[in-house]
């Protein structure tokens, strides 16, 4: 189940493919999730390697881990959930991508 769920966090993250975020959301989120910032003048060619490096594929694991068990525990979202590390990171990673648009089409 977690290989289902990050292959489509990895086309989120990864510039060219379905989505496009402002440099400073990218940046972000890479650097958040592993520890990373890609190259600004050369951003989209150095994401794909980030998320390539042991460390890149170990946060898209861990992602999709916390994805499956949040999607199998079937509770709802609870204020211990919010302080998890895991949680916030997982929200970081696929709900970003999609939102950020919608509040900068706000402005």
């Amino acid at each position: 189940m977690a290989e289902r769920v990050a292959e489509p966090l990895e086309t989120l993250l990864t510039p060219g493919n379905r989505f496009r975020l402002s440099p400073l959301m990218e940046a972000t989120q890479l650097l958040v999730l592993v520890g990373s910032a890609p190259d600004d003048r050369r951003r989209v060619e150095s994401i794909r390697p980030i998320l390539s490096t042991e460390g890149g594929q170990r946060a898209l694991r861990d992602l999709a881990r916390t994805d499956d068990e949040f999607a199998r525990s079937v509770k709802p979202f609870s204020r211990q959930d919010i302080s998890r590390a895991s949680l916030l990171h997982l929200s970081l990673a696929s709900y970003t991508t999609v939102n950020v648009p919608k509040l900068r089409g706000w402005t």
